[in-house]
């Protein structure tokens, strides 16, 4: 007992200590900041987010209305198109002095300066998506509150192209360490297509989704079955029913409803090699260009393509 009677009075003086302390340490971090301090260059500080040149000058604020609120992060909502692997990533700021932000449930575009975008200040948004790096041209994907997709360029804090699509993304075309942005893959309505980032049509249109896509071809999918087409909408291999597919060097590997492995090349529009067993379903995997066949976990054969 006579301890307790020490250590309570000892407690109270500790709090009536570092009360104070604590109370001053918020009181400075968010009144002072506000006045022009932040000296930390902290990014938020109480309900306010704050943006800084590179030079760290204090471009402009942005005051929280909600306690979930801070850059928006890119998402993927990719449900059938092979893309980038990437993380998503807050996009902060945007040119010189708009940031998209996430403000409890509403994601915007927001001017720094009040300046406007289209007659306003705020541009609403249901998405972004970059795939985790950044795409070539330096723009952004965006998904307005309608649904709709369209594509945006972050330098000129402009519309490449309005948006309208029901759905927009891009293959894994990796170029220079950029996504590739020169073509893209959208649903229009029930259609879809593979555009260029002027918004004009490359391709037929197709009721089956897009799967990927290069220079020279355009797989779709439908039921996991996979569908090569030119631009022309010229079908090739059509008599495989293919479950898998990748392109190496100017080849297709491809592995088919009866359980064979073929390598197309498609430069000579000719099959190379086949590997079957009887009353078994074959697969495949590729490492560093090297077509590795399995039966089941077991490996079956390689190829190395180009030899």
């Amino acid at each position: 007992m006579k301890n307790n009677k020490v250590v309570l009075p000892l407690i109270i003086l500790l709090l009536l200590c570092f009360l104070p302390l604590s109370i001053y340490g918020i009181y400075n971090k968010i009144v002072i900041a506000k006045e022009g301090g932040n000296p930390e260059h902290l990014h938020k500080i109480g309900n306010t987010l704050y943006y800084y040149s590179e030079e760290n000058t204090l471009i402009g604020t942005y005051d929280c209305k909600n306690l979930n609120c801070d850059d928006a992060v890119a998402t993927i909502d990719d449900e059938y198109l092979k893309h980038y692997e990437g993380e998503g990533q807050p996009i902060g700021m945007v040119g010189s002095e708009y940031i998209i932000i996430q403000d409890g449930d509403k994601m915007m575009l927001h001017s720094l300066n009040k300046n406007t975008i289209k007659g306003i200040s705020i541009l609403d948004l249901s998405a972004i998506k970059n795939y985790g790096t950044r795409i070539a041209g330096n723009r952004l994907i965006i998904k307005d509150t309608t649904g709709k997709y369209g594509l945006f360029n972050l330098d000129t804090v402009s519309f490449a192209f309005e948006t309208r699509y029901s759905f927009m993304g891009l293959a894994a075309n990796i170029e220079n360490g950029e996504l590739k942005s020169d073509r893209i893959a959208v649903l229009e309505d029930t259609t879809w297509y593979v555009i260029d980032d002027t918004d004009q049509k490359l391709s037929q249109g197709s009721v089956y989704p897009i799967y990927d896509y290069d220079e020279k071809f355009i797989y779709y999918i439908d039921d996991a079955v996979y569908y090569i087409h030119t631009y022309d909408g010229s079908r090739i291999l059509a008599y495989e029913d293919i479950t898998k597919i990748d392109t190496v060097d100017n080849h297709h590997v491809i592995a088919n409803n009866d359980g064979e492995v073929k390598i197309y090349d498609y430069m000579y529009e000719n099959t190379i090699k086949e590997f079957s067993e009887f009353g078994e379903t074959l697969t495949y995997a590729i490492e560093n260009g090297v077509v590795k066949i399995y039966n089941g976990s077991n490996l079956y054969d390689e190829y190395k393509i180009g030899d």
